[in-house]
């Protein structure tokens, strides 16, 4: 099957083109904007499905209706392709599918299926082949095989798969790392078992963060991996059920890490010298240092707390998730972004990530109240796009805790490698934020430290 999408969002081109791939094995060919996109519809006159949004952003920056566009020419030259509308759009003579501007990835699928005339079946003869793959770090935190998983070598007369653990055998993750350092990015598991490979994970999953017997360091490192298969896991699917009932264990188990570690001093030193990924790092010591300021600042109440912690907690989980390289989440400002010299793409990335992330936050019925603010915000812009060149009280009293104590945080994470001290980054951050409403945050910040050293 071969598919056009048309789509200037880059997050959005990720997810549609990864759902198009999974659930209907489709070839995808990505154009950003309506000129290209009839250009190539032009060349592949016998594409079988067209996803376009109804307004892009034209090179121009102008408003572009680019699925009036498509439209038009499809009409215009007498093209049998399907067509699929993302976002408010009506248009008379037209015959064409829509789906409204938030949707979930489930009802796109279905919408796609239902526009090309496909049932179950034909889906199923369409995209399964005998085995399929689970990227190598979902293993990372299980113990055991739910089932036989292979390796893909590649032959001159095809793929050849060869099994390398068998249903029931034990393992750990230097076992799996060893695949790894081979070059192996992915394992592979038999179609008809994927179902099962899944809830077998998820068990495993939850057992292994969940369990509190476990030395400190060792479950640092494990929730460190269950955050970067999270990561994975929403980057590659979007917004579904596993991922979040995986995410929901994660955040759990970061707050109960954080209420009940109170001294700041034996809990940093297991963070800092982890070999656990810098982003869960950066989240997690979000989490510990605003459990160790709120108490001390007038607006936090302490009946309030353990809510307040989830709703940190989880914004903090989410917040960056969707930067999928540390670059990106190293960057805090427009200098830093410029000096980054990314690609157009990732500028986009990381410009949209807290306006992308938040509007995610819709379709999780359990987000606490005030986060979706927290994620949108933190980076001082309302709107969640770009870095404010100056900083307000115009955002909530969470979102500036929570921008405040994200930059001693990521100062802290950076502290070896730049020479500093935490005098050094607080009288840095006294420099930054003039406002009181800042200001306070900083003293109170300084209080929890002269408690936990």
């Amino acid at each position: 099957m071969n598919v056009l999408v048309i789509e200037s969002n880059p997050k959005a081109i990720s997810l549609l083109s990864s759902a198009l791939r999974a659930d209907f094995d489709a070839k995808v060919h990505v154009e950003k904007h309506g000129v290209p996109g009839t250009a190539f519809i032009s060349e592949n006159p016998m594409l079988d499905l067209v996803v376009v949004r109804n307004i892009n952003a034209s090179p121009s920056h102008n408003e572009e209706e680019t699925a009036k566009m498509v439209l038009n020419y499809i009409y215009d030259n007498k093209l049998t392709c399907k067509v699929l509308v993302l976002g408010q759009f009506e248009a008379a003579g037209f015959e064409y599918s829509h789906l409204p501007e938030r949707f979930k990835l489930s009802d796109f699928s279905t919408t796609v299926r239902k526009t090309l005339g496909l049932t179950l079946e034909n889906l199923k003869e369409l995209k399964l082949g005998d085995y399929v793959p689970i990227d190598i770090e979902n293993f990372y935190v299980m113990n055991k095989a739910p089932c036989d998983t292979y390796i893909k070598l590649a032959r001159s007369t095809g793929d050849q798969y060869v099994k390398r653990i068998h249903m029931g055998d034990e393992f750990d993750k230097e076992a799996i790392q060893k695949y790894e350092s081979q070059g192996v990015k992915e394992l592979y598991v038999p179609t008809e078992q994927k179902g099962h490979f899944l809830e077998a994970q998820l068990k495993q999953y939850l057992g292994s963060i969940l369990d509190v017997s476990k030395p400190e360091p060792v479950l640092v490192e494990l929730r460190s991996d269950a955050y970067d298969i999270n990561k994975t896991l929403i980057n590659n699917t979007g917004v579904t059920e596993q991922m979040i009932l995986m995410s929901q264990a994660s955040i759990k188990a970061m707050a109960q890490s954080v209420v009940q570690n109170k001294k700041l001093g034996g809990l940093l030193k297991n963070i800092l010298n982890n070999k656990g990924s810098f982003a869960y790092k950066h989240s997690y010591l979000i989490s510990v240092f605003s459990s160790a300021v709120m108490p001390k600042l007038e607006w936090s109440e302490k009946r309030q707390f353990e809510a307040n912690v989830e709703r940190i907690t989880f914004a903090a989980f989410f917040h960056d998730i969707l930067l999928t390289e540390e670059k990106h989440i190293r960057i805090r400002n427009k200098l830093d972004l410029y000096q980054a010299k990314l690609e157009d793409k990732e500028k986009d990335l990381v410009l949209e990530h807290a306006h992308n992330m938040a509007t995610f936050i819709h379709e999780m019925k359990h987000a606490p109240n005030g986060a979706e603010q927290i994620i949108r915000e933190h980076h001082g812009m309302r709107n969640g796009i770009g870095f404010a060149e100056v900083y307000t009280s115009s955002l909530g009293a969470m979102s500036i805790m929570f921008i405040v104590l994200e930059d001693f945080v990521s100062s802290l994470l950076d502290f070896k490698e730049k020479g500093l001290t935490i005098k050094d980054i607080l009288d840095n951050m006294n420099e930054t934020y003039q406002l009181p409403s800042y200001k306070k945050i900083i003293k109170a910040l300084q209080e929890a430290l002269t408690d936990s050293f």
